[in-house]
């Protein structure tokens, strides 16, 4: 019994400090990490949302980790950054035998395409190889001019003052590392405009940045990244080539 609760409290103690969950493959070999940082408006959700997704993925093409990060209005930006870059520093530091800490892809969804695009205008890290956004939000101010209720919902919430958005917003800054970048948004996305990642996209070509763009058809805002769990899906094609390329 005293053996069986050490091993829980250290589990859990690891879960608290490490703040991700990794899922490895079953495959022979090492493959590449895949940091995977929720959505949810800076207010809501959690790595454990993604477990199937992360599954799914790490069945046969990469390892997955899935990373928490500190929510608002508890924790205004850049406090969840911050958190991620943690996360980051951590997994490069990895010695899994099956995942290849050299070689780690960052993955957003929503805020959090945000939230890695952010954090490589701030942190560096020589393991990150590529980033991808799917449905990212990356100016605030413009998405505040499309969606005025967003300012009571989440954005206060989650910035505090105007005053400070423009600086907050990846479209308007330097990008750290110059590794490649692959967008990826639905025309039917009915939560962000796709005017969020054309703006960011001309802001990574301005910077001679390497950035492929992938439109879907006919998919929700959670649609687009829901469908990462299926293996024949436009998303996770689009992905998979992403990362094998780099």
């Amino acid at each position: 019994m005293k053996f069986i609760l050490f091993v829980l409290t250290t589990l859990i103690s690891h879960s608290l400090l490490a703040n991700y969950d990794l899922y490895v493959p079953t495959k022979a070999g090492t493959s590449p990490i895949l940091i995977f940082v929720h959505g949810g408006a800076w207010i809501s959700g959690g790595r454990e949302d993604y477990k199937k997704m992360a599954q799914s993925l790490a069945q046969s093409e990469v390892c997955v980790v899935t990373a928490g990060y500190r929510l608002a209005p508890g924790a205004q930006h850049p406090l969840p950054v911050e958190d991620l870059d943690e996360t980051i520093q951590r997994v490069s530091k990895l010695k899994e035998p099956k995942c290849d800490a050299r070689r780690v892809f960052l993955v957003g969804h929503s805020a959090g395409a945000h939230m890695i695009a952010f954090w490589n205008t701030q942190f560096k890290s020589s393991s990150v190889k590529g980033f991808v956004g799917v449905e990212g939000i990356y100016d605030l101010p413009a998405l505040s001019k499309r969606w005025p209720a967003y300012k009571d919902w989440f954005l206060d919430k989650a910035f505090g003052s105007e005053k400070g958005w423009e600086k907050a917003s990846p479209a308007n800054l330097p990008q750290v590392s110059k590794g490649p970048w692959l967008l990826i948004h639905s025309k039917k996305d009915e939560l962000v405009d796709i005017g969020q990642t054309q703006s960011f996209e001309r802001a990574l070509r301005s910077q001679k940045i390497r950035v492929s763009v992938e439109m879907l058809k006919a998919e929700s805002h959670f649609g687009a990244i829901e469908a990462l769990s299926d293996a024949k899906s436009v998303t996770r094609n689009a992905l998979r080539k992403f990362i094998r390329n780099n």
